[in-house]
């Protein structure tokens, strides 16, 4: 992935070794240079919360609360794929129970040489599973993107804790 990728016209994503402070400023450049309307199927009472936010942080607008949103998940995904060599992480997710349950089993074993162990609690029909995982960071990236993939699972966080040999894609040049 080291050339940009179309998101809409006039805008894209950096390469993966690019620089993340450049970058934030090169996209709110070109979102504030070329706006783009589009509209989001976003559940109300998650707008609500949403509004409620970005409202307490005194932000002008919903529209200026998007973007940086937008530019944080962004951010993330850069540094998930600048991590190289054999890390450890904590990769956390919640999930409706009923709708993912055979996926999910199938998809850890699949993971088993990666997944140290599980910690996994019940919130009604929500479940919310905390995965230890140890290996190459390739293989994490592809369980947190495998993972975020299912419409079942609400929300994926990765903590990753560098260990030896590992490097980012910035040290790798």
């Amino acid at each position: 992935m080291g050339t940009a990728d179309s998101i809409s016209p006039g805008l894209s994503v950096p390469p993966v070794d690019s620089d993340p402070k450049r970058d934030r400023e090169l996209f709110f450049t070109a979102v504030q240079r070329k706006p783009m309307r589009t509209s989001l199927n976003i559940p109300d009472d998650m707008l609500a919360e949403f509004d409620q936010t970005w409202q307490s942080e005194g932000l002008e607008s919903r529209s200026r609360a998007l973007r940086e949103a937008i530019q944080e998940y962004i951010e993330s995904h850069h540094q998930l794929e600048q991590i190289r060599g054999t890390v450890a992480a904590t990769v956390v997710f919640d999930y409706v129970h009923d709708e993912i349950i055979e996926s999910l089993h199938e998809l850890q074993h699949e993971f088993q040489t990666e997944i140290d162990t599980t910690s996994h609690v019940h919130h009604g029909e929500w479940c919310l599973e905390t995965v230890f995982c140890h290996g190459e960071a390739s293989r994490i990236r592809e369980l947190v993107y495998r993972l975020k993939d299912f419409d079942a699972v609400g929300r994926v966080s990765v903590l990753s804790l560098r260990t030896a040999g590992e490097t980012t894609a910035e040290s790798d040049q």
